[in-house]
């Protein structure tokens, strides 16, 4: 556990539980309630600069009388993994939510009937697997080695503070940010216009490897910033994306799109071979090619030509 700060709630649909601090070791908490959908969340503190993860696993136990005193066969069991992180956060409590559905109906589980209406006892078990957590309000946070690397970034009026090894290391930009001849100080705060904090935040979870998932919609804002930084490590972590079976469902023209519009030949020639040839067609027919470049354009063409 790399921070006290992750700490676990258990909350059943219409009722609250106490939540117990998860600080590497395993967490357990017993309550007589109302069950319908149950939820296990990962909370952190409400601060906008913080990014995080999580995973852990456990089980959920219920029973209609005190666990402690009924047998085994008396009670019902439901094993959970869950992997949490701040893309997932609630903006309120910054917190990331796992939902449980019980969907559990006679003789299926211990020949025992669970009614979702009934008070019944409920046992929670959290075991913690992995964390990370990175206070960037803080000059101090565990991704900057001393004074000497630490420096202040501003994006959209937060001040986070950044590891200069690291970026540039990672980021040509950030290298030639701050290697200008001006006074370095631990007090110098560089701005950055024109960028959105939530989407930084992910950018610099890859930098720092924290687990931040990427999807459909994140893939083309983190294109743009690792293009925009010349960070190749987050490029290729969307390239990987793009390729992926959880990009599976993501539009194969879109996918062209965004590998033309970054200059990614081999993943676009990858794409069009998929398309099929009345795709193209209708790519052509709605005027869409106009958007691509020459090279993808004549990929769309000998693709049409191998009819």
């Amino acid at each position: 556990m790399t921070s006290p700060m992750i700490v676990f709630k258990f909350k059943p649909k219409g009722d609250d539980l106490s939540p117990p601090k998860a600080t590497g070791i395993d967490v357990c908490v017993k309550k007589r309630l109302i069950v319908k959908d149950f939820q296990v969340i990962c909370s952190v503190d409400n601060k906008k600069s913080t990014i995080w993860s999580c995973r852990a696993k456990g089980r959920v136990t219920t029973s209609n009388g005190n666990p402690d005193r009924l047998g085994n066969d008396d009670k019902i069991c439901k094993l959970w993994t869950g992997s949490f992180n701040f893309l997932k956060s609630d903006d309120l409590n910054r917190s990331s939510k796992l939902a449980l559905k019980w969907g559990l109906h006679k003789d299926e589980i211990y020949n025992y009937e669970l009614k979702p209406s009934a008070a019944i006892w409920v046992e929670v078990e959290v075991n913690l697997i992995k964390s990370h957590y990175v206070d960037l309000s803080s000059s101090e946070n565990e991704m900057i080695e001393g004074p000497e690397d630490a420096v202040g970034v501003e994006v959209a009026g937060e001040k986070l503070w950044l590891s200069k090894k690291i970026l540039s290391i990672h980021s040509p930009f950030f290298k030639a940010l701050f290697s200008q001849d001006f006074n370095e100080k631990a007090t110098e705060t560089y701005e950055l216009k024109e960028i959105e904090l939530n989407e930084f935040l992910h950018f610099l979870a890859l930098v720092y490897n924290v687990d931040a998932p990427i999807d459909h919609e994140s893939v083309f804002y983190l294109m743009k910033l690792g293009d925009f930084f010349q960070c190749d490590a987050v490029i290729r972590r969307c390239e990987d994306y793009i390729v992926s079976s959880d990009a599976a469902s993501m539009c194969l023209a879109k996918k062209i799109e965004l590998c033309d519009g970054f200059d990614i030949p081999t993943l676009a020639e990858e794409c069009v071979k998929k398309l099929t040839i009345a795709e193209v067609k209708k790519y052509f027919n709605t005027g869409n090619d106009k958007r691509l470049s020459e090279f993808t354009r004549d990929l769309m063409i000998e693709r049409l030509s191998s009819e």
